[in-house]
This record gives C-alpha cells, sequence and structure tokens, in this order.
C-alpha cells in the first residue's frame, strides 16, 4: 500500500509539475504562469505596474547612488510544521534575518569574492528586515509563529496550491500583507530526480485602482525548511540562506538573471548580462561561462556571483536590480505601505495612552550615531524600569536597569553598523525607538 501511495504521489506531481525540469530550485515562476491562467487580469496589471516602475527608474538620478533613504520592512516568519525537526530554533530564523539584512545591505563578508569585472556595479539595496515585535491584535511577538501543519496524503505542502498560506489547507493564513512580509517555512513537496523545489515568491501585482487588488491571501515568500538559515540541519552547498535571500529579490520585483528564456529574453535589468540558462544550477560556479553575446561594448561574462542565479558563489545584486527593487517598494501600493509599517517598533500595552506618554518622552541622541548615544525618558510616578537594545534579529544586544539617575548611554562601536531597537519597560508601559548606527 505504501509502495502504491508514493507512486500515486510521483505520478500526480509529474503532471501537475511537467514544465518544472529536474533539480529545479525556484519555482517562482511556475507558480506566476499558474496565477496567470487562473486570473485573466493579472497581465494587465502587472504590465501596468512595470511601466509605472520603469518610468520612476527612468526618473532617478545615478549619481545619488548610495545616498537613498533605507527602509525597513517588518517580517513574520511562519514555521509550519509536520515532522518535528521541522520545527526550527528561534536561532535558526534569527540566521537568516542576518543573512537578509547583510546581503540587502552589501554587508555580507564574501563582497570580496565578487569579480573585478562586476565590482563596480555591485550595489547596497536600502532595505533591511526586521522582526516584528508587534502582531496584528497589538501584542507583543518574537515575529516568529509555530504552527503544526497539514498538508494532506503527500506529507508536505504544494506550491501549486498554495496550501502552506492557508489555515483551512493545512497551513496557516497571512498576518496583513501591507503590514508585514510572510515567510513561510516548511517542507516542499520535491520528488528526487523529478523536482527539487527550495522556495518561491509572489511578485509585486497591485495598482492603484482598488478593483485589481494583489491576491491577499498569497503574497509573500515560502522556503523550503532545508534551506532556511545558515545554521541546522541544512542541504550541504546551500546552507548559506541565500535561496531566501533570492526569493525576497522576487517578492520586490526581479526576475531571474537569465530572464527564464533564451538570449533573446532580458531579465529588465540593464547592468546584468544576457545569458541563455541558470549558470551554475547544480551548484557550480563557472567563472568562465558566457552563454551570450551582450549588445553593449563589452561582451560580459555571466554574473554568475549575482542572487538571482542559481549558483553557490552568490554575493551580490547589481545598481539596477537595487533601483528596481526600490522602484517596486515604492510605487507598487501594498509594497509601499510596508514602508510605513510600526510592526518592529510601535509600543506595545494595554494601556495605550500611558505607552504613548512614555514613547513621546522618549529621546535619543545623537542619532544617527557612529555607535555611542543616550537614552533618556520620563520617570515620573516610574519604579522600575528595564532598558535594552535589541538588533533587528530581535536578539537582546545589552540591558539595564534604569535606577533613576538620568539619562544612559549606550556604546555600540563595536557592532555592525545598521538599524537598533531601544526598548524601554516600565512597571507601567512599554515604547520602543529606533536608533541607527553608521
Amino acid at each position: 500500500m505504501k509502495k502504491l501511495f508514493t507512486l500515486l504521489a510521483i505520478a500526480y506531481f509529474a503532471m501537475m509539475w511537467a514544465p518544472v525540469q529536474a533539480q529545479e530550485r525556484c519555482a517562482t515562476m511556475d507558480v506566476l504562469e499558474q496565477q496567470l491562467a487562473d486570473d485573466p487580469t493579472l497581465q494587465d496589471r502587472m504590465d501596468a505596474l512595470e511601466r509605472k516602475v520603469q518610468d520612476w527608474i527612468a526618473q532617478q538620478d545615478r549619481s545619488a547612488r548610495g545616498g537613498f533613504e533605507v527602509y525597513t520592512i517588518p517580517v513574520v516568519v511562519h514555521v509550519v510544521w509536520v515532522d518535528s525537526a521541522e520545527n526550527i530554533p528561534d536561532s535558526q530564523v534569527f540566521s537568516q534575518m542576518d543573512v537578509l539584512n547583510e546581503d540587502f545591505r552589501r554587508m555580507n563578508a564574501d563582497t570580496s569574492e565578487t569579480r573585478e569585472v562586476f565590482k563596480g556595479v555591485a550595489s547596497d539595496v536600502g532595505i533591511e528586515f526586521c522582526l516584528a515585535t508587534v502582531d496584528p491584535d497589538g501584542n507583543p511577538t518574537t515575529g516568529i509563529v509555530r504552527t503544526q501543519g497539514n498538508p494532506g496524503f503527500l506529507g508536505a505542502f504544494d506550491p501549486f496550491t498554495n496550501n502552506v498560506k492557508s489555515t483551512a489547507s493545512g497551513g496557516v493564513d497571512p498576518w496583513p500583507v501591507d503590514e508585514y512580509l510572510n515567510i513561510w517555512v516548511c517542507n516542499i513537496i520535491s520528488v528526487p530526480g523529478l523536482f527539487e523545489l527550495l522556495g518561491y515568491a509572489q511578485f509585486p501585482q497591485t495598482m492603484d485602482d482598488p478593483a485589481m487588488p494583489q491576491d491577499v491571501n498569497t503574497d509573500g515568500v515560502v522556503i523550503d525548511v532545508s534551506v532556511f538559515g545558515r545554521e541546522g540541519d541544512l542541504l550541504p552547498g546551500l546552507d548559506d540562506g541565500r535561496t531566501t535571500t533570492h526569493e525576497v529579490g522576487h517578492w520586490l520585483g526581479l526576475r531571474h538573471i537569465w530572464g527564464d528564456g533564451d538570449c533573446a529574453a532580458d531579465d529588465l535589468v540593464s547592468d546584468t548580462p544576457l545569458a541563455d540558462a541558470a549558470s551554475g544550477p547544480d551548484g557550480s560556479c563557472p567563472e568562465n561561462l558566457n552563454s551570450c553575446v551582450d549588445t553593449g561594448a563589452v561582451d560580459f561574462p555571466n554574473m554568475i556571483e549575482n542572487y538571482m542565479d542559481y549558483t553557490n558563489c552568490q554575493n551580490m545584486f547589481s545598481a539596477e536590480q537595487a533601483l528596481r527593487m526600490r522602484g517596486f517598494l515604492l510605487n507598487d501600493p501594498m509594497r509601499f505601505s510596508l514602508t510605513q509599517s510600526n510592526k518592529c517598533s510601535a509600543n506595545v500595552s494595554i494601556e495605550d495612552e500611558l505607552n504613548d506618554q512614555l514613547l513621546n518622552s522618549m529621546s535619543l541622541y545623537p542619532n544617527p550615531s557612529s555607535g555611542i548615544f543616550e537614552v533618556d525618558f520620563d520617570r515620573t510616578g516610574v519604579r522600575e524600569t528595564v532598558i535594552r537594545i535589541v538588533d533587528t534579529r530581535g536578539a537582546v544586544i545589552t540591558e539595564v536597569k534604569d535606577n533613576g539617575q538620568g539619562s544612559y548611554r549606550f556604546d555600540l562601536t563595536d557592532k555592525p553598523a545598521g538599524i537598533y531597537f531601544v526598548k524601554v519597560q516600565t512597571d507601567q508601559a512599554t515604547a520602543v525607538k529606533k536608533v541607527v548606527r553608521h
């Protein structure tokens, strides 16, 4: 009976995933094709948004590269497990948040491995990610939600039906997609030798017309538990967290580096060389590969170090990719709303008025700083206070108990540049403010 069950499962997915090549890592384009087939308005909607983004890109001053505002996106990670081994620890989630922030700010340790020919276009995207500290009901959260899932008789979740994104189908519903980037971590269905799917994302799809909304029930990113983060029981060669970087790139509007076609296809980015396929689907890093003749003055090799390829030597986004992602973030209303979300830094308490009073009395100076700053707040009527400095993963960097002596001085000069949060918790209220360390 078990053998028959396995054969039926393989046959089912062989039919459903006929276009998917063996060892394909990313199912984003296959999921998009299904969405296009299901929704006849989707292509026009995406085309209109593409034109809007391209118009925005054309108006940008390239000479100001790197001087842009940094946007922070709140994240909720839904760990949907069937086998207890899939219920990964918080530390694994934290490690993935580290990778995202390093990669999107070009603070990753392997930037030196970018080949000389592409160092001039390798870019900081200016987008950061933080685990949510506030849930949709206004309650405190770690930003990590654990759910025992039930994907049905196949025992793993199917990108074709998006069942991991629905409580009714054995997964878990998303938190509001205009306030959080939802990332689901689960066991994605695969059949060794037929297809090996590690993740998928939903492209930006909305326009200003409310009659054509993005499907809020499926927006987000799904990552297989075997490649999420850079610690834990992960697949060899795919244990660097870059699968999630790749899929979040899709979620922000990037296409595969080869444009999902031959040399006539394009990824809609001007500074990535043409390619006719994934450069290293087997995990190799073919430095001498030049699969297409570029139309410009220089015929560049394949950009195998780009996060939107399949190689295991990824370490960069290009400047035009960064501009494209920022274009979608600022021009897709659904994505833009995330830049205004306070779900990483909103005050949290039952007594909102007391929280507001504490928040309004808090001062951080200087902010931004080189790492040394002071915190002050109104201590009237307060008996007990704890002040915590927290990084974007939600990990506590330092903690002190207030003794009523006045301002408190903190030194983060030994910590990486980036965003941190100052959490002041009294016996009456809690408030959080962001501090930037240059």
